[in-house]
């Protein structure tokens, strides 16, 4: 199935126009019914999904479906869902960090970072959140475009390291 799926990606990839030529990629999903399986939406389902988790990887890739796939699908649904919840709690904190110019070590400007504070997760990493912060995004830009000029500058330049946020 492998071969199958690398010959299929690699037909996918030459290029069908002669000029221009255009780039032409695919992600391919791949998922083998169980024997005496009668229902082809699961199936096209889980091909689904793999190949959502083939276009993670990038460009040019296939992947098989593994049943954790779908746990990991309903979990990222919950996560949004609660992000919404959320959203409209007032759970998301903009603080504010300066941006010093490296040469004069001057402040020059902010940063404004969103902080979800999750009643039973804590604070979520931005790692957690990457994707999904869109809504929030536009929550922050708000008052990050309004108010830079009037933060305290106090901080002075941190190589190698974050100045400490300033919260408002």
């Amino acid at each position: 199935m492998s071969e199958f799926a690398d010959r299929l990606v690699a037909a996918l990839a030459r290029p069908y126009v002669a000029a221009p030529q255009v780039p032409v990629t695919a992600s391919v999903g791949v998922a083998v019914a169980d024997v005496g399986e009668r229902d082809p939406g699961a199936l096209l389902r889980s091909a689904d999904l793999a190949m959502y988790e083939a276009k993670r990887g990038g460009r040019g890739r296939w992947s098989r479906y593994a049943s954790h796939m779908h746990t990991e699908l309903l979990a990222r649904v919950e996560l949004e869902s609660e992000l919404r919840e959320g959203l409209h709690r007032g759970e998301l904190v903009v603080h504010y960090q300066p941006v010093h110019h490296l040469r004069t070590g001057r402040p020059h400007g902010v940063e404004a970072l969103v902080r979800w504070q999750h009643p039973r997760r804590s604070s979520l990493p931005p790692e957690v959140r990457r994707g999904r912060l869109r809504k929030a995004t536009q929550f922050s830009r708000q008052p990050a475009a309004c108010t830079p000029r009037e933060l305290p500058m106090r901080h002075a330049p941190s190589f190698g390291g974050s100045s400490p946020p300033l919260t408002t």
